[in-house]
């Protein structure tokens, strides 16, 4: 297959706008949370969550068919789409997703090193990675503590962060 025989969906605004609401509104049928979306290429990925119960393959499926048909209608054309719950080990991306994650142990990379000092070693200690459990979320600062530092991080220079899973608080 040659290059221009790939069919290339651009992502302009107002298509992605109404992608979006078109999520959205199979959020609010469906009674489930969006918890993040990804455009890629011609691909949606949309991962969903619910407070009550857990997202299994028939409520990805029946998400999906549901978003599938409201794209037809609304000729939403050359889209793939993809459901899934976001997972155990899941990004934290927004605000909310931070907040919702108070008490559990993360895995935080940033932009630029964090600072914080060590009493006991009566030094200033630097990190780009941290692991440990968010204890606080407050005006866009993410509290961590690793078991020994407690660690403020601004939400603007975090690279990326994600739960790690921890059996011992599943249980």
């Amino acid at each position: 297959m040659n290059l221009s025989d790939k069919v290339v969906v651009t992502f302009n605004s107002k298509k992605k706008r109404n992608i979006l609401q078109l999520i959205n509104t199979v959020g609010k049928m469906k009674n489930l949370c969006i918890y993040d979306v990804e455009f890629k290429s011609s691909v949606v990925r949309v991962y969903i969550d619910n407070e009550t119960h857990s997202i299994d393959l028939s409520v990805c499926e029946d998400f999906m068919k549901t978003l599938l048909f409201l794209f037809q209608a609304e000729g939403v054309e050359d889209m793939e789409c993809e459901v899934s719950s976001p997972g155990l080990e899941r990004k934290l991306k927004k605000d909310w997703h931070f907040q919702a994650a108070i008490g559990q142990k993360v895995k935080i990379c940033t932009r630029e090193p964090v600072c914080c000092y060590d009493k006991k070693l009566g030094k200033e200690r630097k990190k780009t990675t941290l692991n440990g459990r968010i204890y606080k979320y407050q005006d866009n600062i993410v509290s961590v503590d690793d078991g020994v530092l407690e660690w403020t991080v601004p939400l603007s220079i975090i690279k990326k962060a994600n739960v790690l899973f921890d059996i011992k608080t599943q249980n």
